[in-house]
């Protein structure tokens, strides 16, 4: 399995990281209190450094001594850049990952069909990329061990001569749907009438099987011809061939 690595360059990260810190910086500091020489001074409660620690509650005033006034402090710079910082941050993790910035973060805002198209069919190549390794390093392994412990010990009314021909097996991990199923369908039909393409091929990349899907077309064929249905027979097995142009002539 080819193993990818996506690295964020360090001057990113360091400014990423100066933007988080001036955020938080800027979202916690709600005021200050100043005091004239001749007040009492705030009586509150003091931190290890000597700052003055309030809390507040809605609906609550709190009565300064004399001498003690309050000045608020309300920077507005997280509120116009917060919803674009997270934004970078959170394509930074997608990228990461390996996966789509839109599937992550649920995000279609100024996506169409080309751009999303391109971001599911890279993700959905990396996810093939995880199913592979999980395949060949966790459940083949796995099945072997317990393939031959269940033939040796008659679990399974199997003859254990034929282990590796039992070992021999398809694994089917899971599959996505086309982004364009009438475009894709068509591009699958056209590739298998001239021969780049098998159906085996295009079966198995919807986790299908393709015993499993002519056994299907038998019996629909069967049950049609028993029920007086008419099939287009010729439609079934071989399907048109399209050659790019959909339009209807004149």
């Amino acid at each position: 399995m080819d193993v990818q690595f996506h690295a964020q360059p360090f001057d990113d990260r360091r400014h990423d990281g100066g933007r988080v810190d001036r955020f938080t910086y800027c979202s916690s500091e709600d005021g200050i209190f100043t005091k004239t020489e001749s007040g009492e001074g705030y009586q509150g409660e003091e931190d290890a450094f000597g700052n003055t620690i309030t809390t507040a509650e809605p609906g609550t005033f709190e009565e300064l001594p004399v001498g003690t006034d309050f000045r608020a402090f309300d920077p507005q710079h997280p509120n116009g850049q917060f919803g674009v910082f997270v934004k970078s941050c959170l394509r930074s993790v997608a990228s990461g990952l390996g996966v789509s910035y839109n599937t992550l973060a649920n995000d279609l805002e100024g996506v169409n069909y080309s751009s999303i198209r391109a971001g599911l069919l890279e993700e959905r190549e990396e996810w093939k990329g995880v199913q592979r390794f999980v395949i060949e390093h966790v459940v083949e392994p796995i099945f072997r061990e317990w393939l031959s412990y269940a033939l040796l010990s008659d679990a399974l009314d199997l003859p254990a001569a034929k282990l590796e021909k039992f070992e021999s097996v398809e694994w089917k991990p899971r599959r996505w749907q086309w982004v364009d199923p009438l475009k894709d369908t068509q591009a699958n039909v056209v590739a298998v009438a001239n021969g780049f393409k098998s159906r085996r091929a295009i079966i198995s990349e919807t986790g299908g099987d393709i015993e499993d899907t002519f056994e299907e077309i038998a019996a629909d064929n069967q049950l049609a011809e028993s029920k007086g249905v008419e099939l287009d027979a010729d439609r079934a097995t071989t399907g048109p061939v399209f050659s790019g142009n959909t339009s209807t002539p004149a």
